[in-house]
């Protein structure tokens, strides 16, 4: 295999410390052990926006600190995916210093078609492209076993860069992989590829908000208070409006049944459906359904109160005695009273059977 020190001399195998210029142009090649490549998802909306939402979108997944960190990203892909690079930033300032001009983490070296693991092997080092942006770098009894898993898992076809047989490949590995060219492999990056500093389309992200991302963050700061105060009104507004149906309910309770209100609201449909009912269906429904067209052809009839209890009901009329004097006493189920109240008349009904007694009244 083609051999290649990305280190530079005097840089330890396992994890490079400088940079190593491209074969041509201005640029040069960073250890990707040391650089973190995520991907996030963001919002369709314009790239100002989604560029302030990075830092935060990733704040639990980074192993620094963010004011530690030099972020750098891409472009977003129809499916909502942005590239990002995160670095520490005092190790960054030192490869800029010895090697101006774009700097890219080395595994961007391999090309990557889909459905293909790229591998090199030096020594005890390896580099490994799984995808666009999924890269890694390090040891070969770190990287082996997630090569192994990464084909396992995947069905990728291992491709390793070199002459057939080069590189201390495990057995299982080397039995399937495909070997290709190497040379010329670290003259430039491979694209798509992601610049970590000093290259076009490279965004920052300082330990100092941009302005933009300051007056997003201002915003949804306003937001956020706005949201809770519509919130502290809106339920105030509900509550108020839940008391005065309430009343309404109490209200309706004692004038129609005839009782007080003093069962909680969310059981207002079962216990008033259990009263009207009459318990175990008595029948007061039926009553009230069977006097109800006898009391509305009353001409000078006004109806103040219907109280049902006890499978009976009594209705409160306000009328003179000829107009009551019409209602009906009785019916194929049911018995009718009808008894001078104040200055009106109560209309008394119950089933057949049932003893005419009377009735709680307010």
């Amino acid at each position: 295999m083609t051999a290649f020190s990305p280190a530079g001399p005097g840089a330890s195998a396992t994890f490079p410390g400088h940079p190593r210029p491209f074969g041509a142009g201005g640029g040069a090649w960073i250890p990707t052990e040391a650089v973190a490549c995520h991907a996030p998802v963001v919002p369709a909306v314009p790239r100002r926006k989604w560029q302030g939402m990075i830092p935060w979108l990733l704040e639990d997944q980074l192993l620094e600190p963010l004011e530690r960190l030099h972020l750098a990203w891409g472009d977003r892909d129809p499916e909502g995916v942005v590239p990002v690079l995160a670095v520490n930033r005092e190790l960054l300032a030192r490869w800029q210093q010895g090697a101006p001009g774009p700097l890219v983490p080395d595994a961007f070296a391999l090309p990557w078609h889909k459905g293909e693991c790229a591998l090199a092997v030096e020594g005890d080092r390896w580099l490994l492209r799984a995808g666009p942006w999924q890269l890694a770098a390090g040891p070969a009894a770190l990287l082996a076993p997630l090569v192994a898993r990464l084909l396992g898992d995947g069905g990728l076809q291992l491709v390793v860069y070199g002459p057939p047989g080069s590189g201390d490949l495990p057995p299982d590995l080397a039995a399937g992989a495909r070997w290709r060219d190497g040379a010329g492999l670290f003259d430039r990056p491979r694209g798509p590829f992601l610049p970590c500093a000093g290259g076009p389309g490279e965004q920052r992200q300082s330990a100092a908000l941009p302005p933009g991302a300051r007056v997003a963050a201002g915003l949804g700061a306003l937001a956020a208070l706005l949201l809770a105060l519509g919130s502290a009104v809106e339920t105030s507004r509900l509550s108020a409006e839940a008391d005065h149906l309430e009343g309404q309910l109490r209200a309706a309770h004692q004038r129609y049944l005839g009782q007080p209100y003093d069962f909680p609201m969310a059981d207002f449909q079962a216990v008033a459906s259990r009263q009207l009912g009459g318990g175990e269906g008595s029948g007061a429904l039926d009553l009230v359904a069977a006097v109800a067209p006898a009391v509305a052809a009353c001409r000078g009839c006004a109806v103040e109160r219907l109280a049902v209890a006890d499978g009976a009901v009594e209705l409160r009329l306000a009328a003179g005695a000829e107009a009551v004097a019409a209602l009906p006493r009785a019916g194929a189920s049911w018995r009718a009273a009808l008894s001078p109240e104040g200055e009106g008349w109560s209309y008394r009904v119950v089933p057949v059977g049932e003893e005419m007694g009377g009735l709680d009244h307010e």
